[in-house]
């Protein structure tokens, strides 16, 4: 009987350790947005040691309106909030804290929930800037009767405004909106397993798995493993390529 007990004991403290491995070694992964080994999110995102995959190459802010309006993923330790990742590695690293990630006023525990959410912001934004708004003075809004009350009553004149550029006339304004929006959509991402490009996702996943070779996401001359960071890379892109043509069309 004895026997028994022991021997029921110990496979509860067998299997009770694996089970624990595979916890720990499935929250290791769950935060992988590629089927590469080399994630580009940690499942401790926080600790103070975590390389930061959305860091930017230069912390840095632009001068002009139309990029300064551009959404910024932020980055919060204890209380302190800033804009530049290496700050915040620098601060939790003091402080022996873990970095958060704030993306439209929403904190994220996890860097890859922040960098799928990011995306979807700038997206957003893309859209918003794209769209023709009416502007009146300083004052810009959706609705064009709104802004021919708010004209007359300040006795001038609406005007349409795209980001942080205006137009005296509408049709002006409608063609630089869809032009930004054409440029916006020429911008793409390529795929690359070795030297080899690829446009499909699948075809790529399947050069990589035959190759042994990581699947790389590229746009422009920006290229990583991470596909999270190429989807934000993408929608900046996308950003860039709008804002240019907005400009000069604006003859900013």
């Amino acid at each position: 009987m004895r026997f028994w007990i022991a021997f029921v004991a110990v496979m509860v403290l067998i299997f009770g350790g694996l089970n624990a491995f595979a916890q720990d070694k499935q929250e290791k992964k769950e935060c992988s947005a590629t089927a590469d080994a080399k994630s580009c999110c940690q499942a401790k995102s926080g600790e103070a040691s975590v390389k930061l995959a959305s860091c930017q190459s230069a912390c840095s802010k632009s001068n002009d309106a139309a990029h300064a309006a551009i959404p910024a993923l932020k980055y919060k330790v204890g209380d302190k909030e800033v804009d530049c990742c290496q700050s915040a590695a620098d601060l939790a690293k003091q402080s022996n804290g873990k970095v958060q990630f704030v993306v439209a006023g929403k904190t994220y525990e996890k860097e890859c929930d922040a960098m799928t959410a990011y995306a979807d912001v700038l997206e957003q934004h893309l859209s918003k800037i794209t769209s023709v708004q009416f502007a009146v003075g300083d004052e810009c809004v959706a609705c064009p009767i709104t802004a021919e009350e708010m004209a007359k009553k300040a006795k001038t004149k609406v005007q349409y405004q795209l980001a942080s550029f205006k137009f005296a006339e509408k049709s002006a304004a409608d063609k630089a909106a869809g032009a930004a929006k054409e440029a916006a959509g020429k911008v793409a991402m390529k795929l690359y397993v070795g030297d080899e490009c690829f446009q499909c996702p699948v075809s790529a996943k399947d050069a990589s798995t035959k190759s042994g070779k990581t699947v790389e996401y590229a746009v422009g001359e920006s290229r990583t493993a991470c596909e999270l960071t190429a989807k934000v890379e993408l929608a900046k892109a996308k950003l860039e390529a709008a804002i240019k043509t907005l400009s000069q069309a604006a003859g900013a």
